[in-house]
């Protein structure tokens, strides 16, 4: 049922938020947003971002739900099916290797994959918060697992794309 934001329990959980969610959430925008331009990317810079995607997508799922190997399996499985499917299907079309760097077509995609590992995780830390027992059902538990796999995938196929695209052009 909808609270309205007058609610006690609502402002209490408001109060406690941490000062940096919401400077995270913009900066988020921010590098979603400059990713919707055409512009050209190291790939060694992007496998870095990929590997702080993997990170986070990871952490998220350690963090509400600890080492549960169910959860673990779950994720590593979503993020390896996602990053080999993407991959393969991800469309190269506009990118150009320049030397060092690829030229890479703007997208809106990683600010959406951006937006969603940001609200799981938003959400998995309100449940955390309100000690909700959802945390502890078995179709909360695969549901934030296999999206934050997929959503972190996404960074790996974006980054396994640039470098192929990197690896053609060396060896063309």
């Amino acid at each position: 049922m909808y609270a309205p934001m007058t609610d006690p329990t609502t402002v209490q959980l408001l109060a406690r938020m941490p000062a940096w969610v919401p400077v995270l959430f913009v900066l988020l925008l921010v590098l979603g947003y400059r990713q919707s331009f055409t512009r050209t990317v190291r790939p060694a810079v992007l496998a870095v971002f990929a590997a702080g995607m993997f990170s986070l997508s990871l952490y998220g799922v350690v963090a509400a739900f600890g080492a549960s190997s169910a959860a673990l399996a779950l994720w590593f499985a979503c993020y390896a099916l996602t990053v080999v499917v993407a991959t393969k299907r991800m469309s190269r079309a506009g990118m150009v290797a320049v030397g060092g760097v690829v030229r890479v077509p703007g997208s809106w995609v990683p600010l959406a994959l951006l937006m969603g590992i940001f609200a799981v995780k938003f959400a998995l830390g309100v449940a955390a918060g309100i000690r909700s027992p959802l945390l502890d059902d078995p179709a909360v538990v695969a549901a934030a697992s296999a999206s934050l796999g997929l959503l972190g995938g996404g960074f790996g196929a974006r980054a396994m794309a640039v470098h192929g695209v990197a690896r053609t052009a060396v060896g063309a």
